[in-house]
């Protein structure tokens, strides 16, 4: 879910609740509630669910709706017992989890993906927790979340929100400073993703880690999204190779807490198969993946390891006859594959846009590409645009 969609959900439905949005949901709650009944806590990370539980004793007559972040709860784990110990009936804790500190630049939160925060929360003592993962999900319930008693707390699986406390104030946060290399008026960031396009093509199965999937929940990876014929022509070359229409998805998730109303998993004739572990899996078939006809492939236990990669990469290759994969991150996934010994080869952008990391926590290098990383056995620029150079690295020489 997109953030800004659900807080306009709740902003429709609040009525006269008081509601407290911290750090990644503060902006978007301002243009959509801009009210003396919203009162923002910035500049206090951790505090929202504190500060709810605050106004919810001095108002016990209205509702109260805390507005949390993961990172920001992370810091303050404590407020979940107290909130639970003083059994406020009037406030509902709603939790906007998308495993990273957004506001800061988008580091990873500890545990990411595999913390369950409602398992928390009911240990705790709130009075009812439960997850909500589309905005169908949301709208059906939020009348209870609105009147029911509390404490409530709801875990919001969501993306990355447009705008953080630090985008107000004029800044600009690590994933959008990245985005400036999506400058797509470049003739280098065109060719950049007509690469990435001909890689998807020549695929059997692309492949994305859940995270990359939760920061963009309209990713595809297909070769037909982009025009001047080319999706056409790629089209005609698998073809060509007697390959299905579309290759391939693959997703990487351990915990399996994905949305499966997301468009990879609802696109007709899409097939999709997910990587996960022993309880990912059950997860996946209590929310329907067999009614979806998406395939399960458990490569685990408790979490997916070297060993296990490697046995599901085996059965895709013997099952799903998948021979060349396209893996298209994020860093976690790569670099796991790298570990594991079956990353044969790295496509590599290098541009003149720099970001500096030193100042950037969530810069992440996956590989040091030199002499002791692999072999360079290709590389090239377009014409059109000298800032970019296209590299292709051998890894692995197996």
């Amino acid at each position: 879910m997109k953030p800004e969609d659900v807080l306009r959900v709740i902003a429709a439905a609040r009525g006269s609740a008081i509601c407290i949005p911290t750090m990644t949901a503060a902006p978007g709650w301002r243009d959509v509630a801009p009210d003396d009944l919203s009162v923002s806590c910035v500049g206090f990370m951790g505090g929202a669910s504190t500060l709810g539980l605050g106004l919810a004793l001095g108002c016990p007559d209205r509702r109260v709706i805390v507005l949390d972040g993961d990172g920001s709860l992370c810091m303050q784990l404590g407020s979940l017992p107290t909130i639970a110990g003083v059994a406020p009936r009037n406030l509902a804790h709603l939790l906007f989890k998308n495993n990273v500190y957004h506001t800061s630049g988008s580091q990873g939160t500890p545990g990411g993906e595999g913390v369950d925060y409602v398992m928390m929360a009911r240990g705790a003592g709130y009075r009812d927790a439960f997850a909500v993962r589309t905005l169908a999900e949301l709208e059906r319930r939020l009348p209870a979340i609105l009147t029911g008693e509390g404490p409530l707390f709801v875990e919001l699986h969501t993306g990355l929100a447009e705008k953080t406390p630090m985008t107000d104030r004029g800044g600009l946060p690590f994933h959008q400073q990245v985005e400036k290399l999506g400058d797509f008026t470049r003739p280098g960031r065109l060719a950049d993703l007509q690469l990435m396009r001909h890689l998807r093509a020549c695929a059997d199965a692309v492949s994305v880690g859940a995270q990359t999937l939760r920061d963009h929940p309209d990713f595809i990876g297909t070769h037909e999204d982009i025009g001047d014929g080319l999706g056409e022509a790629l089209s005609r070359f698998r073809a060509s190779q007697g390959r299905r229409r579309l290759p391939l998805q693959v997703v990487y998730s351990g915990s399996g807490r994905l949305d499966l109303d997301a468009p990879i998993f609802t696109t007709p004739d899409l097939a999709v198969i997910i990587v996960t572990t022993d309880p990912g899996a059950r997860l996946l078939r209590a929310r329907g993946s067999e009614e979806r006809s998406v395939t399960v492939l458990v490569a685990g236990r408790e979490k997916i390891g070297p060993a296990g990669l490697i046995r599901s990469h085996e059965r895709l290759a013997a099952e799903f006859d998948v021979r060349y994969l396209d893996c298209e991150g994020g860093a976690m996934t790569l670099e796991s594959l790298r570990a594991a010994g079956i990353l044969d080869e790295i496509f590599v952008t290098v541009t003149d846009v720099h970001v500096e990391p030193s100042e950037h926590a969530a810069v992440k290098g996956i590989v040091s590409f030199g002499a002791e990383a692999g072999r360079l056995i290709a590389e090239g620029r377009t014409a059109a645009d000298g800032g970019y150079l296209f590299r292709r690295w051998r890894v692995n020489e197996r």
